[in-house]
């Protein structure tokens, strides 16, 4: 089982949620809570739940009875800020509370009634304990904010001492775990320590992470010594005698731009920082960084190479099966903003800051390019199309605070007027501004679209609202059929790609989400 707190929000309750780990099905919801839930334990026995709850004014340290939903007891801890508790492991009365300057043994009576035992000295003052570890029968290890690692022991009578007090991190200590033979393993910064709590807590071996900072970690097998090492932007497998392989790729910041393979199974995203992944709904391929910072991405349509804009006018050529940059490209004296194939990947379309629309022509797979032609303009380009010709582009540009779209004849650089495009078609249609879907700004009134997709005869939409809405394509008035929409969270959506018919990528500030289509 695993109980998990839910924060309060405009949108929600706070609530500690139980539920099954292999069907992942709810089987209890505790929603009498004093404040958010940031600490939940399981006693020795199971049917009671610690939770440590954060209100507006203090703090609560409650025990319940979690299949029938009773509260067994609450503390109210004014001035007192915690981090989290726990149970001891074979003593289901024995709990433990950290915090700023406060380590607090509890002892749970027949009666409910709880005793405290207070364990920090004078000289622990301005120390936060932010991690903790049950080592054997009578240990418990304590990591704090200054780096230091503090064995306890617990004697009988509920009695505390320490037995040993290393400076184990420059750091914060972040995590702890200990094996079943004694060993504990401390996780600070970016590194693992790990050490012999029996022989005068002497360090057994370290490993240095260049994944980011740890912030978790857990081990995968009850009595195994491979670990799941949660850090600030991946989730990493291994153990402290090999090494660590990343499992689960986080994401350090927004994202800005997001491109599909044209065989519906993988997608690229590029972030804030210029971080450029590509991804399948599972996993991540892989991952790379280029000088060159880039903010928006492609994909040719032949699936050999992936292209990335750069805030410096450069157009970086990547390899698509590793990442490599295998050409750098000078397109402009402003960013690139908005990057576009037509059908067959022979002629690419650069939309910049400057506001012009740059035409290059693409050979070898896309690993070669050469300008043809320019489109100029004033205003900075958001979103370009190809009509199924490739004899026109529709190009959607912010002028001050408003959008407006450009219609152009590419083989003349000409803009022509807007109203011929309703007799054009466009497959992509990732310009939130055109003439075949009017209707969706009609539709909802206060609503403002960040992103759209075509696929076939359906249009994804991401808004400021923070909803996904899939109409019917083209939507060219207000008073067409109905469509469908799914609340993605309180951050504006601000891409959204089919990946194929079945299935849609969408990303919000720091997460990307896959959806099935047919379940929207």
């Amino acid at each position: 089982m695993v109980a998990s707190g839910q924060i309060s929000s405009e949108y929600q309750e706070a609530a500690v949620h139980i539920w099954l780990i292999e069907s992942l099905q709810t089987i209890a919801i505790i929603e009498q809570l004093d404040g958010n839930p940031v600490s939940t334990a399981f006693s020795a026995l199971d049917f009671v739940l610690l939770t440590i709850e954060i209100g507006a004014e203090e703090n609560s340290l409650s025990f319940w009875d979690w299949e029938s939903d009773i509260l067994l007891g609450r503390v109210q801890l004014s001035d007192e800020s915690l981090t989290g508790g726990s149970f001891h492991p074979r003593e289901p009365d024995l709990a433990v509370t950290f915090g700023m300057h406060h380590l607090a043994f509890w002892r749970r009576k027949k009666d409910g009634f709880l005793t405290r035992i207070d364990a920090l000295a004078p000289g622990h003052s301005g120390r936060t304990i932010l991690s903790w570890a049950f080592v054997g029968e009578t240990g418990l290890a304590v990591g704090d904010s200054t780096g230091y690692v503090t064995l306890w022991a617990i004697l009988p009578g509920d009695a505390f001492r320490i037995i040993k007090e290393v400076k184990a991190h420059q750091g914060e200590v972040r995590s702890l775990l200990a094996t079943h033979e004694g060993t504990l393993i401390s996780g600070g910064q970016n590194q693992l320590k790990a050490w012999d709590s029996h022989q005068r807590f002497q360090q057994l071996a370290a490993v240095d992470l260049t994944e980011g900072e740890i912030r978790a970690m857990h081990f995968q097998s009850v009595h195994g010594t491979s670990l799941y090492v949660g850090t600030n932007n991946a989730i990493l497998d291994g153990t402290m005698q090999t090494s660590f392989k990343i499992l689960i790729q986080g994401i350090e910041t927004i994202i800005c731009d997001i491109a599909i393979d044209f065989q519906g199974q993988s997608f690229v995203t590029v972030d804030k920082f210029g971080n450029i992944c590509r991804w399948n709904t599972r996993y991540l391929i892989w991952k790379t960084k280029p000088q060159v910072e880039s903010i928006c991405v492609g994909f040719h349509p032949e699936g050999r190479a992936v292209i990335a804009g750069g805030t410096n006018g450069k157009l970086l050529v990547l390899n698509a099966d590793g990442g490599l940059v295998v050409a750098t490209i000078f397109v402009a004296d402003a960013a690139l903003k908005a990057l576009t194939y037509n059908t067959d990947g022979s002629v690419l379309a650069i939309g910049c800051e400057d506001g012009n629309v740059y035409i290059c022509g693409s050979k070898n797979r896309g690993y070669q390019y050469k300008m043809h032609a320019v489109l100029k303009n004033e205003w900075p380009i958001l979103q370009i199309d190809w009509s199924d010709d490739g004899e026109y582009l529709q190009s959607c540009y912010r002028k001050e605070d408003f959008c407006e779209v450009a219609l152009w004849k590419v083989s003349e650089s000409k803009r022509i007027t807007s109203s011929s495009s309703q007799n054009m078609n466009w497959p992509q249609h990732t310009c939130t501004l055109s003439y075949n879907i009017l209707g969706i700004w009609k539709r909802i009134e206060g609503v403002f679209y960040l992103s759209c997709h075509r696929n076939g005869s359906k249009l994804a939409t991401g808004a400021k609202d923070g909803y996904i809405r899939i109409f019917p394509y083209p939507y060219r008035e207000s008073d067409q059929a109905r469509y469908e929409e799914q609340k993605h969270g309180p951050r504006a959506v601000n891409a959204v790609r089919f990946l194929n018919m079945s299935s849609l990528i969408s990303c919000s500030g720091q997460a990307i989400y896959a959806w099935n289509t047919k379940k929207f």
